[in-house]
């Protein structure tokens, strides 16, 4: 159950890491405004905390942190589109929530609010990519799309610290 907890934090902080990214990113693109952006970047795996909630209700399943974590990458995408849709989210939020985590989603035309929210999750979780389990950023099509260079990246991830703080602000 502990662990659990840990899961809500981390969800939390990566959540509001990849708002604040994708903020920054909608501001240097201009794709999308700003502000749809963030908010996409914030529900993007709404559906973790259903699971987390599920988990702490049925401690007596003995699951290691390995199973915990194949039953989020498995069951979060649908689960968060689920509840988007239940709470009458736009198409495009609802698109975010179940395509953010296939790195390799290349759809045919221009870059997306998807194509954005993708590439800040990927820019969120480098800092914490201990065991290199994320593809080269060479082989994602969302930071090709958007032409986001390595300074690019260097840029929105350091100013996202102050958008994420502001972003906190408003949650306090």
């Amino acid at each position: 159950p502990e662990s659990h907890l840990r899961l809500d934090v981390s969800f939390w902080d990566h959540s509001l890491n990849v708002a604040a990214i994708s903020r920054v990113l909608a501001k240097k693109t201009r794709l999308v405004s700003p502000d749809l952006a963030m908010l996409a970047g914030l529900v993007h795996g709404i559906g973790v905390l259903v699971i987390d909630d599920f988990l702490l209700q049925h401690n007596n399943l003995m699951l290691d942190h390995l199973e915990i974590d194949h039953a989020v990458q498995v069951m979060r995408p649908e689960i968060s589109s689920l509840l988007l849709r239940k709470w009458d989210f736009s198409d495009d939020l609802i698109l975010v929530a179940e395509e953010c985590g296939d790195w390799s989603r290349n759809k045919e035309g221009e870059a997306d609010l998807c194509d954005l929210v993708l590439a800040a999750n990927y820019l969120g979780l480098m800092k914490s990519d201990k065991n290199h389990s994320l593809p080269h950023v060479d082989t994602m099509p969302a930071i090709a799309k958007l032409a986001i260079t390595p300074e690019d990246s260097i840029s929105a991830i350091k100013a996202a610290s102050v958008v994420r703080r502001n972003i906190k602000k408003l949650f306090s």
